[in-house]
């Protein structure tokens, strides 16, 4: 990536088309498939790695804004 493009988002890019653009983006990635050696290295850089436990207050907002309510409703 250029760095004049770098950090700049798809409706800077692009402006009203930047939907369009984003969608042919996903069709055009669908049904990938990666060779052995991409899988193993995607594979390595995510191994070990673990995602932060939520935060309390983040728990007690989720807590509040789910609470009552059903599955279905969520």
């Amino acid at each position: 990536m250029t760095s004049s493009l770098k950090g700049k988002t798809y409706k800077q890019l692009y402006g009203d088309r930047a939907e369009i653009v984003k969608r042919k983006i996903s069709e055009s990635e669908k049904g990938r498939k990666f060779s052995e050696e991409t899988k193993r290295k995607i594979s390595e850089a995510k191994r070990g790695k673990k995602r932060k436990p939520f935060s309390k207050e983040w728990r007690t907002k989720l807590g509040s804004a789910t609470r009552g309510k059903t599955y279905e409703e969520i």
